[in-house]
C-alpha cells in the first residue's frame, strides 16, 4: 500500500497500521455499545466491521436493514466536512464522523449506529414503523432491545470525543511519520510532541463531559511528575490564578483522594463520604463529579476529571456517571494509544 491516494491524500491505514486501528475501532464500539464502521471518502470498508454482540448476525443486521444508510451519510460527490447524523424511517441513527489530517483534509470516516438516540418506540410503535416498511415487528422488537440507548446529548459527546481524539491520533501518526524528514529527531521533541496531543485529548474529554452531563465548568487535572501532583492541565470557567497555584497530591483534596482510590465520585448535599465531605469547601457548587483518568492497560491515573454544578435543578445522576465512564474509557484507549502510534509510525519511505 502507498502512502498516498493519486489525488495526493495520505491513507489512514498508511499513518496506522490496519491492525492497531482495527484494535481501536473495536475498543470503541464495545465501549458504546453501538456498530462501527470505518470507510474511506468512496465509501469502501477499510477494514472489518465493528459490531456488538447481537448484530453480528447476518440476518440482524438485514433486519434493521443496516449499510442503506452509507451512502446518504458520506456522498461521492461532496463528502461532509462536518459530522452527519440521519435517523431511518425505522428510528435508527446513524452518524458519519470525519477522520482528518488536517482541518480540511477527511482521510476516512467511522460510521456510527445503527444506535437507539432518545426515547425507546414502544411495541405499539415500532409495529406501526415496521408496518409502513413492510418489516416484521415481531422480529425487530428483541433486535431493538439490545440497542443501548443513548440521551441526545449524550450521544452528541460520543461524537465529539471519538472526532477529536481519532484526529489526534491520526494527526500524531501523520506528524511522526514525517517530522523526521524536517526535524531531527531528540527525546525532547518528541516528548514536547506527545504532551501537545495528551493535552489535547484532555481538552477533548472536558468538552465532551461538560456536554454531556451540562456540568457548568470543569478541569482536567494532569499528574506533574517533576513535581509529584495533580497539576490542572485544561479548565472550563476558572480564574487563570487557580489554574497556575493548584497542586494537588495523591490522597490530598477530593482530586487527590480519587487519584488515590482509583474511584468515580459524585459529591452532593446527599454525600455522607466521610473522607470526602471535609474537602468540600466550595459551597456554592450543588453537584461535583470527579473521576480518575486511567490509560488503557494501565492502573496507574494520569490526571483526574472534575465537573461541577451550581444548578439546584440539575444535579449530577448515575446516568451522568455512565455517559462519563464511557467518555473516560475513549479516553483511556486514546492515551494508550498515543505513544504506540508515534513510536511504532512508519518510516517516511515505506507504507
Amino acid at each position: 500500500m502507498g502512502s498516498s491516494d493519486t489525488d495526493g491524500r495520505p491513507q489512514l491505514l498508511a499513518l496506522v497500521e490496519a491492525a492497531r486501528w482495527q484494535r481501536l475501532q473495536g475498543h470503541f464500539a464495545n465501549v458504546l455499545g453501538v456498530g462501527l464502521r470505518t470507510v474511506n471518502p468512496s465509501r469502501e470498508l477499510l477494514v472489518e466491521p465493528s459490531w456488538p454482540t447481537p448484530l453480528q448476525d447476518a440476518t440482524a443486521l438485514h433486519l434493521l436493514q443496516v449499510g442503506e444508510e452509507v451512502e446518504r451519510l458520506v456522498s461521492g460527490a461532496e463528502p461532509p466536512r462536518d459530522p452527519l447524523t440521519i435517523t431511518t424511517p425505522l428510528g435508527l441513527s446513524y452518524t458519519a464522523v470525519p477522520i482528518r489530517v488536517i482541518p480540511e483534509q477527511m482521510l476516512a470516516y467511522w460510521i456510527i449506529g445503527p444506535a437507539m438516540v432518545g426515547a425507546r418506540p414502544t411495541a405499539a410503535e415500532l409495529a406501526e414503523r415496521a408496518a409502513s416498511l413492510n418489516l416484521d415487528a415481531h422480529r425487530l422488537w428483541p433486535l431493538l432491545l439490545t440497542l443501548k440507548p443513548y440521551t441526545f446529548a449524550g450521544f452528541q459527546s460520543v461524537i465529539h470525543l471519538i472526532g477529536e481524539v481519532s484526529d489526534s491520533l491520526v494527526q500524531l501518526a501523520y506528524q511522526a511519520k514525517w517530522l523526521p524528514t524536517v526535524l531531527p529527531t531528540t527525546s525532547r521533541v518528541n516528548q514536547a510532541i506527545l504532551a501537545y496531543y495528551v493535552e489535547r485529548i484532555f481538552h477533548s474529554l472536558l468538552g465532551a463531559a461538560t456536554l454531556a452531563t451540562q456540568a457548568e465548568g470543569g478541569s482536567v487535572m494532569a499528574y506533574d511528575q517533576a513535581r509529584d501532583g495533580f497539576r490542572i492541565s485544561v479548565a472550563q470557567g476558572l480564574p487563570e490564578e487557580i489554574i497556575k497555584s493548584t497542586l494537588v497530591k495523591r490522597g490530598q483534596g477530593i482530586a487527590g483522594l480519587v487519584a488515590q482510590g482509583q474511584r468515580m465520585v459524585i459529591i452532593d448535599e446527599e454525600h455522607a463520604d466521610p473522607q470526602v465531605r471535609p474537602r468540600m469547601h466550595r459551597h456554592d457548587l450543588v453537584s461535583s463529579l470527579v473521576a480518575p483518568v486511567v490509560p488503557e492497560a494501565s492502573t496507574t491515573p494520569v490526571a483526574v476529571l472534575s465537573l461541577r454544578t451550581a444548578n439546584r435543578a440539575r444535579p449530577f445522576t448515575r446516568t451522568d456517571l455512565d455517559v462519563v465512564q464511557h467518555l473516560l474509557a475513549l479516553t483511556g484507549m486514546a492515551l494508550g494509544n498515543v505513544g504506540p502510534i508515534f513510536t511504532r509510525a512508519p518510516s517516511a519511505s515505506g507504507s
